[in-house]
Parts: C-alpha cells; sequence; structure tokens
C-alpha cells in the first residue's frame, strides 16, 4: 500500500458512543498517522434513536451521504457498519463501480432477535446485501469469518483487535475489601446476558461489580442489591478496575469479539467466559482465563491463574498496530 492514501470510513458508529465499532476505528486511525482519513458518521445528518437502544443514533436522511462523497477526492472507501449510512454508501459504491471494503464488527441477527424477536434469517440477508459484493470483509475472528463463509460471504480477512497498552496496566488499581472482586465490563443490556454475571452474587464470598451503564440497568439492580452499578469508566479509571479485579466475567454469547476481554488481560486480569464465539478465540484455556458452561467454575478457575502470565501473553497477541497494518494492507485503491 502506498505511503499515503485519503480514506473515507462510512460509520453509523462513532463518538461518542462507547462500543467495540468506535474503539476499532479510532485506535486504527490513530496508529496510521502516515493517512488522511475522513469519517462520514451520523453527527453529519439528521438522526432519530433506535427503539430500546438511545444511545445509537441512526440518520434518517442517508440519501444526502451522495452529495458528501461526492464533494470528497479520496482513494479508498471502507463501509464500517450496516445501518441507513453503510446501505447508501454501498449503494453508492456500486452505482459507480467504486471498489470497496467493509467490516463485520456486530451479530446482527442475533442482537436484532434477541432484542426485537425479528428472525435471524431476515436481518442476515440485509448483512449479506452490505457486504457480498465487499472486495474485502474484516472480520473479528477466525469463527465468525467459518459463520459468515458458511452464510455464503467471499473475500473474508481475519482482522483480530488490539488495546492501548500505554493506558490497560496494572500500575494503578482500585481498591476493595478482603473478597475476590469478580466484575463485568459491560453495556448493561440484556442481550449481554449481564443477569448470569448478576446471579453470581449469590455467593457471598465474591465481590461483585458491574461497569457500565444501558437499559437494562434499573431492573437488574432492584433484582440484584448484593450487585454494585458504578457507571461507565474510561480510560485511565476504567483501567483501574480491571487492575484492581480479580476476574474479569464476559457472560455474553453474542458477541463477535469482546475488546474488554483483551483490556482485561492486558491488566493481567484473567477473562471467565462461556465457551462460545468471542471467547473461545480470545481466551487461551487456562492461561489467560476460563471458559466453562457454568460461569462459576470459570470464575474459580480463573483464580488459580497467574497474573504475569495474563499480562505478557495478552500483550503480545493483541497489538492495535498489528490490526491497523491487516486493515491498511486490505483497503483497494480506487
Amino acid at each position: 500500500m502506498e505511503n499515503k492514501m485519503k480514506v473515507v470510513v462510512v460509520t453509523d458508529a462513532w463518538l461518542p458512543q462507547v462500543n467495540g465499532v468506535v474503539t476499532t476505528l479510532s485506535n486504527i486511525m490513530k496508529n496510521l498517522p502516515e493517512h488522511e482519513f475522513t469519517v462520514i458518521d451520523p453527527s453529519q445528518f439528521k438522526t432519530i434513536s433506535a427503539p430500546k437502544y438511545p444511545e445509537l443514533k441512526l440518520a434518517y436522511n442517508p440519501w444526502q451521504l451522495k452529495t458528501k462523497l461526492d464533494a470528497l477526492e479520496f482513494d479508498a472507501i471502507h463501509i464500517a457498519t450496516e445501518g441507513p449510512l453503510g446501505l447508501f454508501a454501498r449503494n453508492y459504491c456500486e452505482s459507480r463501480h467504486v471498489n470497496y471494503t467493509t467490516s463485520y464488527h456486530t451479530d446482527w441477527p442475533n442482537f436484532i432477535n434477541k432484542f426485537y424477536g425479528i428472525p435471524c434469517s431476515w436481518t442476515m440477508w440485509w448483512m449479506k446485501l452490505i457486504h457480498r459484493n465487499a472486495k474485502r470483509i474484516l472480520a473479528t475472528t477466525h469463527s465468525m469469518k467459518k459463520e459468515l463463509e458458511q452464510a455464503g460471504l467471499q473475500n473474508l480477512v481475519v482482522w483480530g483487535r488490539g488495546v492501548d497498552q500505554s493506558i490497560f496496566t496494572d500500575e494503578v488499581k482500585i481498591k476493595r475489601g478482603k473478597k475476590p472482586l469478580l466484575i463485568s465490563v459491560n453495556r448493561v443490556s440484556f442481550e449481554k446476558n449481564i443477569e448470569a454475571f448478576c446471579e453470581l452474587s449469590t455467593n457471598t464470598e465474591w465481590d461483585c461489580v458491574v461497569v457500565g451503564d444501558g437499559p437494562a440497568r434499573t431492573s437488574l439492580e432492584k433484582k440484584y442489591p448484593n450487585v454494585e452499578f458504578v457507571g461507565y469508566k474510561h480510560g485511565k479509571e476504567l483501567a483501574k478496575w480491571y487492575a484492581g479485579a480479580d476476574v474479569k466475567v464476559f457472560p455474553s454469547r453474542v458477541d463477535t469479539f469482546g475488546l474488554v476481554m483483551i483490556e482485561a488481560m492486558s491488566c493481567g486480569t484473567p477473562v471467565a467466559g462461556f465457551p462460545c464465539r468471542g471467547p473461545v478465540d480470545v481466551i487461551d484455556q487456562g492461561v489467560t482465563g476460563y471458559m466453562h458452561e457454568s460461569l462459576e467454575v470459570a470464575v474459580q478457575q480463573c483464580l488459580k491463574l497467574d497474573t504475569d502470565t495474563i499480562k505478557h501473553t495478552a500483550k503480545q497477541k493483541f497489538t492495535w498496530p498489528k490490526c491497523a497494518e491487516i486493515f491498511v494492507n486490505n483497503l483497494i485503491k480506487l
């Protein structure tokens, strides 16, 4: 790839949202200073909140994307999401015979099925519409790549993820009591299966804390009074929670990766999760964490692991420079 490229990234998710898409894209750009990026996101359009998901703002005049793209000079275009802007970016490229790449961050078929009851097959039809003609589709993990290939998509590349090693360290730790501290760092919504984490609070030997916020928080706080909810934390403040925890619990069964897992590992904290896509691609069983159909068993096994080994393994395996290199090497020049 050339030393200097003008790259347009079209995304339905961007700052100030806190999610894997935003974290990934912002870190990719940070690690590619030699290239010029232009981000087109919902803040540049009229928006409406997604039902049951008020943080997610959707453009309802996405046809204006055409005018914005026509006014730009760019060498490559990447479509990062499958919302209204993603669809209209795809249509723009198709109508002008412009090569484009895409990325598959979120398991929308299962997410939308759990949230709204819409059949997975319907949403997968939409996903295939967005991605099927992309010259490259960047997938989060080998498991996700295999699933998408089975769905009929081609030109897939495993992208992976990284962690900011200047932030996520074990230098400063949150101080709690004498009980082992278990944390879950997630958006507090039902599809994230946070309730499975909250159930661990029935073991009064453990101190359970949810770091995050979302629509399920109020009901879960009432149902699980032994679980403390501390809201969103960011940067060094979040790193303190990771470093101070004895185990980071990842209860989700629908995530395509789970950045919070590698952030915790970078701080030397083991991850307990279910043996499903996401954890099986990230956790080295018995080394950086433990997977089991019983989260309680997984936590107990995590408490036996060596924190220095966890930290060293994570920092060798997950880096943003490596992730950025894969991204730029798979862009298609116009």
